[in-house]
């Protein structure tokens, strides 16, 4: 009598598979993982760009032409009902959120943590030097305000941050629709 062959796996080569298996599917785990963390951590600091962009923008535009501006504690919030054209801009921050009224239109910014404002007026020019921060950037920039003719003691420096009443007030000219 010939003796059949048993099928079958050893117990030796099922634990060897299980521990290669848990390798390879822990290896793929973290490379998972980590790209979902960069990932995660792209998409914040792509925010936080967009977020500087948005309240540069609004500095620049804005500060090249204010004829004045101040430091207050208070927001003039302009109503619907008011029909002149409303060209004050009030920047701060409410709570944790970074609020822009530019005329009768607000703009908030989650992402901002700090803008620190230097008004300098030397030679007979007037800039404004900015840094805005958020949690993982900061970005500075200067601006020239054409308009603004003095400086209290030649510089100001001023913060807009979430624990400071700061309000910075700057007057737009109004522009003349030639009508």
């Amino acid at each position: 009598m010939t003796a059949k062959k048993k099928r079958g796996f050893t117990l030796a080569e099922l634990v060897v598979t299980a521990a290669i298996t848990v390798i390879v599917i822990g290896a793929a785990a973290t490379i998972m993982i980590t790209g979902l963390n960069i990932f995660g951590k792209s998409a914040q600091t792509a925010r936080e760009q967009r977020e500087i962009t948005l309240a540069e923008t609004a500095l620049k535009e804005n500060m090249v032409t204010a004829t004045s501006y101040n430091i207050t504690d208070t927001i003039t919030v302009p109503t619907s009902s008011d029909d002149t054209e409303n060209t004050d801009i009030y920047i701060a921050f409410e709570d944790d959120t970074l609020v822009m009224w530019i005329g009768k239109t607000k703009v908030t910014a989650t992402d901002i943590t700090e803008i620190d404002l230097t008004f300098v007026f030397k030679s007979g020019v007037c800039t404004a030097q900015y840094t805005i921060k958020t949690k993982g950037i900061s970005h500075t920039g200067l601006i020239v305000m054409n308009n603004i003719k003095s400086v209290p003691g030649g510089e100001e420096r001023y913060t807009l941050a979430p624990d400071s009443p700061n309000v910075l007030h700057m007057v737009i000219p109004k522009i003349d629709s030639g009508a």
